[in-house]
């Protein structure tokens, strides 16, 4: 895992487009500010309890956010405040391909791009997007709008799990 991670940053040191990024070994990292980035990145696992070669990896803007050795090699989450969704998936493509660059990836002609858990193989891509939506949610429209998108194959959820237990506003 040692040999992962340096091998990782040490390829992230010659992108240009990472080059105001800080790397922090997770077992390093306070609780408090393990909390804040679960926080500020909508992240529910950031650390595992075995943080031995595993780091974060974030930058100045704070709208980046790469896990090296979590659930996989490299997990990278971005947030886009401003709701423009191609933006940050643009951002993100063009980051995984300038790594993919220094760095292959696994991949098979077969299943796709590689990962420890075989359900996300393939694209290797999960979306998630979290709305804050006050005024829907106190006049109970959110349930109407959850029940008429189940047919997009959209799934909502609260930060907890389950659309009944709202915090914060956030579906």
């Amino acid at each position: 895992r040692h040999l992962v991670s340096q091998l990782v940053t040490d390829t992230f040191k010659t992108i240009p487009a990472l080059s105001n990024i800080s790397v922090f070994p997770a077992g390093s990292i306070h609780p408090i500010d393990r909390e804040f980035l679960t926080e500020h990145f909508l992240v529910f696992e950031p650390t595992r309890d075995d943080q031995h070669g595993q780091d974060l990896v974030t930058e100045k803007s704070g709208t980046l956010l790469i896990q090296i050795n979590a659930n996989d090699h490299l997990e990278m989450n971005i947030i886009e405040p401003a709701g423009e969704l191609e933006k940050a998936l643009t951002r993100l493509m063009d980051l995984e391909q300038e790594i993919e660059k220094h760095l292959p990836f696994s991949f098979s002609n077969h299943f796709g791009y590689l990962t420890s858990d075989p359900c996300q193989s393939g694209t290797g891509l999960i979306v998630n997007a979290y709305v804050h939506i006050p005024a829907l949610i106190s006049r109970g429209g959110y349930r109407k709008a959850i029940d008429g998108e189940k047919h997009e194959g959209l799934l909502f959820t609260s930060l907890q799990g389950n659309p009944e237990d709202l915090i914060g506003d956030l579906l």
